[in-house]
């Protein structure tokens, strides 16, 4: 435990108010500073010298919070992961793979450094981060191209095609 001439830390007003307010520390995060098993001591503290604790708002706003709220919530983590798994719409699944797949500076195919789009390589909605690939528009629409996703219309022009056959 952190000691200053025989007492904790955190019996030191000015000390636990620098590390609460001025360095937006958490109480968890101070109790752990002082090796504590809970933060009930450093709130007691904080009571004790009538310093202003933060509101819930407060406590949102910090960066430390929304970091282990973050670790908290990842993947299947998440409450809403896999509840809706059957419902899942291909624009979900983008938004996921886009969310989730590191963006290169250059296109997978041709290398290019152009701006790039977010392409499934065997047109399957997955949330295999392998079946994703960041791809130039010229290469994601020759892909598309290749693999029948698109037809030729009346007037020359490219569609969409239905219902394609993969």
């Amino acid at each position: 435990m952190v000691k200053t001439s025989g007492t904790e830390i955190y019996d030191c007003r000015a000390w636990l108010y620098i590390q609460y307010w001025l360095l937006d520390k958490s109480l968890d995060e101070i109790a752990k500073e002082c090796n504590l098993n809970n933060k009930s001591p450093i709130w007691n503290r904080l009571k004790k010298f009538k310093i202003p604790t933060r509101s819930q708002k407060d406590v949102i706003k910090l960066e430390s919070y929304r970091k282990k709220l973050r670790k908290a919530n990842l993947g299947n983590k998440n409450p809403m992961f896999g509840k809706f798994k059957e419902n899942v719409s291909y624009g979900g699944i983008h938004w996921w793979v886009k969310r989730n797949k590191p963006k290169p500076e250059k296109c997978e195919i041709c290398n290019k450094n152009v701006k790039l789009e977010l392409s499934s390589k065997n047109h399957i909605i997955s949330r295999n981060l392998d079946d994703w690939q960041w791809v130039c528009h010229k290469c994601h629409y020759n892909h598309d191209l290749e693999k029948g996703l698109l037809n030729r219309n009346g007037k020359g022009q490219f569609n969409k095609v239905d219902n394609p056959k993969w």
